[in-house]
């Protein structure tokens, strides 16, 4: 867990900002800690933050993760290690230090709470249970199913955790039951090539999970999170005609109905919502 944050910095302007963020409230969670070099040994509960390229190329060989300060007075970093870069002392927020710790370490993050789920970045633990609620009656019969072979699911899942996470900052996500810790389905927001305008809202409940709320619960938050978080205003779900339950849901979420979509020369339904903000 996140815990410590080094940083070091020519420019006293950066060291006098970073006395300010430090002191809002979402950081009081984590330790400032002003650390020229050399850095000390490897702290698995610490990144580094510099605007001297030479500082995080080290902390990078002490195997810390390293967000490099940019900005038009500074130098630009040349080196293809350092992979995180801020041009703003403003872009250095709680979420965002939580998410170069996860991605340096290679762990889900969690996304959003509610008041009965977790929801997080899906993990390769989690396919067993994946394939355990894909296969419930009735699961598959309006969203494609996953692999037969599960090599090939875990060759996907592995492949779209290190892209689609990190390039698009959203997916499809794990939901977690808060009481029990079980994975309990999934959801999330999605790019389609067969509809570049949009992006899309799915959900997945496992059978035995279905008609408590769980859907609803989720994909508010989720909405909720898009536009807020993710800047999002419109986002789009094409359900089957024969899905009563997600266009009931759908409806319910205030998404509004509009025509016809084909994919995979099958007819489905077009549901859409968009931010009224301002109106």
């Amino acid at each position: 867990m996140l815990q410590t944050v080094y940083y070091d910095f020519l420019d006293q302007n950066k060291t006098d900002e970073m006395m300010r963020i430090k002191e809002l409230p979402e950081m009081k969670k984590f330790h400032f800690i002003h650390q020229a070099m050399p850095l000390p040994e490897q702290n698995r509960n610490a990144v580094c933050l510099s605007d001297q390229e030479k500082y995080c190329l080290e902390a990078i060989r002490c195997g810390y993760p390293v967000i490099f300060s940019e900005d038009h007075q500074s130098e630009a970093s040349t080196s293809m290690e350092i992979r995180y870069v801020i041009m703003s002392m403003d872009a250095l927020s709680k979420n965002y230090l939580e998410e170069v710790y996860a991605r340096f370490y290679k762990e889900p993050l969690i996304i959003l709470v509610t008041n009965r789920c977790i929801i997080r970045e899906t993990c390769l633990e989690d396919l067993d249970r994946l394939y355990e609620i894909y296969s419930g009656e009735g699961m598959t019969d309006f969203l494609e199913p996953l692999f037969e072979e599960h090599e090939m699911e875990k060759t996907y899942l592995q492949s779209y955790i290190e892209h689609v996470y990190t390039y698009y900052g959203y997916g499809m996500w794990s939901i977690l039951e808060k009481e029990s810790g079980n994975v309990i389905g999934r959801a999330g927001i999605e790019y389609k090539e067969d509809e570049p305008d949009s992006l899309e809202l799915g959900y997945l409940i496992d059978k035995s999970y279905q008609k408590k709320g769980y859907a609803t619960e989720v994909c508010s938050a989720i909405i909720k999170y898009a536009d807020e978080h993710l800047q999002i205003t419109k986002l789009c779900s094409y359900i089957h005609p024969e899905n009563n339950a997600s266009i009931k849901l759908c409806k319910k979420l205030g998404f509004a109905e509009r025509g016809y979509f084909l994919r995979d020369g099958i007819q489905l339904c077009k549901y859409e919502w968009k931010q009224n903000r301002g109106m």
